[in-house]
């Protein structure tokens, strides 16, 4: 492991903590108290939750889909 995060509180166990193993930019192990040799950050009780990817897209504000010059002005936003 090259990362353990102490103390973090997990969504479905809110009463306790957990320590979390990462290696590699990924999770291999939730425990009441992990030893490794490894970079400690205390949460001290923080929540800990998955990451979150923003599906809401607008098409045409992103430049995916190329609109006429002018589109905005005409439809009156």
């Amino acid at each position: 492991m090259d990362l353990v995060l102490k103390n973090a509180r997990l969504a479905s166990a809110a009463a306790t903590t957990v320590d979390i193993g990462v290696d590699r930019g990924r999770i291999v192990a939730i425990e009441s108290a992990l030893a490794a040799d490894a970079e400690v950050l205390d949460l001290q009780g923080r929540l800990v939750m998955p990451g979150l990817v923003e599906t809401h897209i607008h098409l045409d504000k992103s430049g995916i889909v190329a609109l006429p010059f002018g589109h905005y002005r005409q439809c009156g936003t």
